[in-house]
């Protein structure tokens, strides 16, 4: 009987272990898709500035 307690103990650990794992993973996940998220804004926003630097460049050629 105290076998069996045991055993059951160590599989609900793992089991908590498991959920945990794929909680991590999870979070991970999310965050992988945030910052991807961010870096194509914010690379969108280098070639905007980029290119209203080259507009007001070329909208002024006197200069």
């Amino acid at each position: 009987m105290q076998n069996l307690e045991k055993i059951n103990g160590v599989i609900v650990t793992e089991s908590k272990t498991r959920d945990r794992h794929t909680e991590i993973l999870a979070t991970a996940r999310s965050r992988v898709a945030l910052t991807s998220q961010f870096a194509s804004f914010l690379s969108f926003f280098l070639v905007l500035r980029v290119f209203r630097v080259h507009y007001a460049k070329s909208d002024h050629p006197h200069q």
